[in-house]
C-alpha cells in the first residue's frame, strides 16, 4: 500500500472499514462493483429478401424444381445477414450516428458513415491497453508443455470468473477457432495430468476425441466455435472468453400501426413475409 496517499496502476489497496463514533451519522458507502461504465451506441441492423413472380415461375433443372432454387437463395442471403450481425458483434466500433464524417457514393451522392454500437474485441483490446496490469490479453506463443498451456487457460477461466462483473455459478462461454479447438482436444492427457486422474478405460482401438467440461468453484463453461471469429483472428489458435449472459440480442417491441383500426402489431422473431408486387 502507498502510504504517500498517490496511487499508481498495479498499486495494491486493501479497504479495511469505514471508522465511526457512537451516534455519528452513518454517510459512508461501500461497492465492490468493478464496472467500468463506457457508453455505447445502439446499431440497428434489418435485411430484405425479395423473391419476384418471375422467379418463382421458371423451370429450374433441380430435383425439387423451384423449391431448390428458393433454399439456395434464402440461405445465401441468410449467411449475409449473420455474417453482417456477427462482424457487428465483434468488431463494430462504437460510432456516433450523427458523426460528420462522409463519403461519396458510386453514384456521386455524398452520404455520412452510419453509427455503430460497441463490439466485444475493439472493447477487449481498449481495456487491456487502459489496463495492461491485468492481464486481460495473454498468449501461449511461449508455453512449450501442454500442462503449462492448461494452466493458463485456468488461470484466464479463473479470472473471469472472479471478476465480480458477474454472479457467482454465471455460465462463460469459451469462443474457439478451430486451430484452438484442435490443440485443446490433443490436450486430455495434460488435463487428466493436472487434475489428478488417469483415464484407463480404452479398448485401444476406437480413439475419440472430445473436448474436456471445465467447472470450476465458481461455475461451469461452454465451448462453441464461431467461423467469423475464426476469421477474423486468421484461425491461429485463439480462445475468447466471455459471460454468456451479459450477451444480448434486443429486437423493437413493435412492427406495425393500422391508422384504421389503431391496433398496434407486436414484433415476432422470424421472417415477415410480404406481398410487394406491384398489380
Amino acid at each position: 500500500m502507498n502510504t504517500s496517499g498517490i496511487t499508481y496502476a498495479g498499486d495494491r489497496v486493501l479497504k479495511l472499514y469505514n471508522g465511526r463514533n457512537d451516534c455519528d451519522t452513518i454517510t459512508a458507502s461501500y461497492q465492490e462493483n468493478p464496472y467500468a461504465r463506457k457508453h455505447s451506441y445502439i446499431q440497428h441492423i434489418s435485411f430484405k429478401h425479395d423473391v419476384t413472380k418471375q422467379e418463382l415461375n421458371r423451370s429450374y433443372a433441380e430435383e425439387n424444381g423451384v423449391q431448390s432454387y428458393l433454399a439456395t437463395k434464402m440461405q445465401g442471403l441468410s449467411e449475409q445477414m449473420v455474417d453482417q450481425m456477427a462482424s457487428a458483434f465483434y468488431m463494430a466500433r462504437n460510432r456516433n450516428p450523427n458523426n460528420s464524417v462522409s463519403y461519396t457514393r458510386p453514384d456521386g451522392t455524398t452520404a455520412f458513415l452510419p453509427g455503430e454500437t460497441m463490439g466485444v474485441l475493439p472493447g477487449l483490446f481498449d481495456a487491456h491497453y487502459m489496463n495492461p496490469h491485468k492481464g486481460l490479453i495473454q498468449s501461449a506463443r511461449n508455453l512449450l508443455i501442454d500442462e503449462d498451456k492448461v494452466r493458463l487457460v485456468l488461470e484466464q477461466l479463473l479470472q473471469v470468473q472472479m471478476s465480480g462483473a458477474i454472479k457467482r455459478g454465471s455460465t462463460v462461454t469459451m469462443v474457439m477457432d478451430s486451430m484452438a479447438i484442435s490443440k485443446f482436444m490433443q490436450m486430455n492427457n495434460a488435463w487428466n495430468k493436472f487434475t489428478g486422474f488417469m483415464v484407463t478405460k480404452t479398448d485401444n482401438v476406437h480413439k475419440e476425441f472430445t473436448l474436456p467440461v471445465i467447472h470450476t468453484p465458481y461455475g461451469p463453461t461452454e465451448i462453441m466455435t464461431c467461423y467469423k471469429f475464426e476469421q477474423l483472428m486468421n484461425n491461429t489458435g485463439n480462445i475468447l472468453f466471455f459471460p454468456r449472459d451479459l450477451v444480448k440480442f434486443t429486437q423493437r417491441e413493435n412492427d406495425y400501426y393500422d391508422i384504421n383500426t389503431g391496433a398496434i402489431s407486436k414484433s415476432a422473431p422470424g421472417f415477415r413475409f410480404e406481398d410487394v408486387t406491384l398489380p
